[in-house]
């Protein structure tokens, strides 16, 4: 049986919707123009997310450059804000949000 679950395209907040959302983030130098690009369609995304590790969406970050590292798992967060504060890395020898 297949369930389909109508919400706005503004955001799923209050949608009802248990998500599992994993961010895989190229931060190679390959990339390095379009770097806050990518960090801000993820902010973008995750604002959007009603984050909750219990009983909403929960999300995961993994980055990659030479290897994969993952940043944090899906049930490391409990909130919206926590995960947004937890999008800080290091890039370049430099710390890039």
């Amino acid at each position: 049986m297949n369930t389909v679950v109508s919400c706005r395209r503004e955001s799923v907040v209050g949608c009802g919707v248990q998500l599992d959302v994993v961010f895989v983030l190229d931060l190679s130098g390959s990339v390095e123009e379009a770097y806050g690009l990518v960090l801000e369609l993820a902010r973008r995304t995750i604002s959007g997310l009603n984050v909750d590790r219990v009983s909403g969406t929960r999300v995961a970050v993994i980055t990659y450059s030479d290897q994969a590292t993952v940043k944090f798992y899906l049930d490391e967060y409990s909130s919206t804000a926590d995960v947004l504060n937890a999008l800080v890395f290091r890039r370049a020898g430099r710390s890039s949000s």
